[in-house]
């Protein structure tokens, strides 16, 4: 069982940045979250940051924003996306790597 929760974005917690009409506070993303884990299900959970408390917990954050293709994202106050998953990654996006090391 794969579960994808796409809530409201709270970004850094203090205020939702998305214009969803429905509320699902952090918390309560949380703890669904976990639940589905516990259930045995792998899971994803998109926001604008990883969501630290996931992390806390030893799930795995992936940015994927270099990734989006299609439409521009217009209705968040933030650019940036990341998944937050309960098992490794089997892929992540390349990343730049520094052309020079620091002297």
């Amino acid at each position: 069982t794969v579960v994808f929760i796409d809530p409201p974005y709270f970004g850094d917690g203090s205020r939702k940045i998305t214009g969803y009409a429905h509320e699902f506070p952090r918390a309560s993303v949380v703890e669904v979250a976990l639940r589905w884990k516990a259930a045995g299900a792998r899971v994803a959970v998109s926001e604008s940051v990883a969501v630290p408390e996931l992390v806390a917990a030893g799930w795995h954050a992936v940015e994927i924003t270099g990734e989006r293709r299609g439409q521009a994202r217009t209705f968040s106050a933030e650019s940036r996306e990341f998944l937050t998953l309960s098992h490794p990654p089997l892929w992540v996006p390349a990343t730049q790597e520094a052309l020079f090391d620091a002297a």
